[in-house]
Formats: C-alpha cells, structure tokens, sequence
C-alpha cells in the first residue's frame, strides 16, 4: 500500500516536472518568435524609411533642377530685353541726321560689341548646370547691364546734345532775319527799342545753351534753347504786329 502510494506521488510529480519544463520550453520558444517578428518588422521598417528618403531625395532633385531652369530663363530673358533696346538705339543713330557717318559708325562699333559680350553671357547663363555658376553669371550680367546703361545713358545725350547744336544754328539764321526786320523798321522811323531789348535777350539764351551743351549739361541747354525759341515766336509776332501798323499808316497816307 504504501509502495503503490510512493508510486504514485512520484508519477504525479514527474507529470508536473514534466509540465513545467513544457511550460519554460513553451516561453522561451514564445520569446524567440517574438524576437525574430520584432527584428522583421524592424527591417521593414527601415526598407520603407529608405525607400521614402530616396523619394524625396529625387523630388528635392527634380525640384531644384526646375528651379534652376526657370531662373536661367528668367536672366535669359533680361538680356533678350537688353540686347532688343540697344539694336532700337542702333536704328535711332543710324536715323539720326544730326550725326555724322564717322560718328555713327563709332557708336554703332561701341554697341555691337556690348551685345556680342551680353550674348555671350547668356550663353554662359544656359551652360550653367549649379546654383553656383548661375550665380556667376548673374552677377557678371548685372555688371554689364551697369555699364550698358552708363553707355545709353551717354550716347542719348550726345544724340540730344547734337539736336541742340542743330536747333541752335537754325535759331541763329532765324535771328539774323529778325535782326535785319528790326534795322528796317528803325530805318523807316519805328521805335524799336522794346524789339532790340528782346532780340538782345534771345542771343544772350542761345549764347547760354551752346555754353551748356558744350559743357555737357545738356538738360539745362534743353530748357534753355526751349526758352530762346519761344522768345523768338513771341518777338516775330511783335515784328509783325509793328510791321502791320507801319503799314497801316502808310496806306492811310496815301
């Protein structure tokens, strides 16, 4: 009896030690699967993070190659617009008759160069594959439209200034006419004296403006010859109004 109870203590005991043992077996095969999904997942992860940087990575690429297209089309378009307003200049010299030919030919030479040098930028402004080179140009380019607009800026006074000189010389001849109509009336007896002091005046304004243009203030010869020619309209319509009641008197006499 007590044999057969021994028995079967010691089968009811391995039972549990065999449990146990399938229970701790059980856990540490539960915590390496755990840990295998765990470094699966872990690799997916990453794969994706990869894959969703490499995307962005050729975006960010796309992206700054277009914008680097638009601002080289952008600089490009700034020298069309240039090189357009100096060959309107060119035809405006070549038109010009106040200008002489060698004149002219030196201007047209001066300009001709500066568009062969801004068109040569905007070939560098195309070859231009960084931010870094299109910055180069662009600030290679700005020097030029610089000096560009020094040049207009110079070569339209001088086209003004030789329209002034011109003007001048036509006020001059119409001067001497006038100068000749007020001596016949103060041969025929006419008080001429408000006429002399106004002729007197105009000569000293033309005087004033051919100073001025020489000196290269040309905006104050413009208004100064502006000046000369309206005191010369307003004096041939007083030479005119004298003329009229000289003649006037003259047909009552007869």
């Amino acid at each position: 009896m007590n044999k057969k109870i021994i028995l079967s203590i010691f089968v009811i005991l391995s039972s549990l030690f065999i449990f146990a043992s399938s229970l701790s077996l059980a856990k540490s095969t539960q915590a390496s699967t755990d840990s295998a999904d765990y470094e699966q997942a872990k690799k997916e992860w990453q794969a994706q993070k990869k894959n969703l940087q490499d995307k962005l990575n050729r975006a960010t690429v796309v992206e700054k190659k277009w914008a680097l297209e638009k601002a080289k089309a952008m600089v490009e378009k700034a020298i069309d617009r240039a090189v357009a307003k100096l060959q309107r200049i060119i035809q405006r010299i070549q038109n010009s008759k106040v200008i002489t030919s060698d004149r002219k030919n030196k201007l047209v030479a001066e300009l001709n160069n500066k568009i062969v040098e801004l068109q040569n930028l905007k070939n560098q402004v195309a070859q231009a594959t960084t931010k870094e080179e299109l910055k180069t140009a662009v600030s290679q380019t700005k020097n030029k439209f610089v000096e560009i607009r020094s040049i207009i800026r110079r070569i339209v006074d001088e086209i003004l200034a030789s329209h002034i000189d011109k003007t001048i010389e036509n006020l001059n001849k119409i001067v001497a006419k006038l100068e000749t109509e007020i001596t016949n009336l103060k041969n025929k007896g006419q008080d001429v004296t408000k006429l002399e002091q106004a002729l007197a005046e105009t000569k000293a304004l033309i005087t004033n403006t051919k100073t001025k243009n020489d000196e290269g203030s040309v905006q104050e010869a413009r208004r100064l010859v502006e000046q000369a020619r309206n005191k010369l309209v307003k004096l041939y319509g007083q030479i005119r109004s004298t003329k009229a009641k000289l003649q006037g008197g003259e047909n009552e006499n007869q």
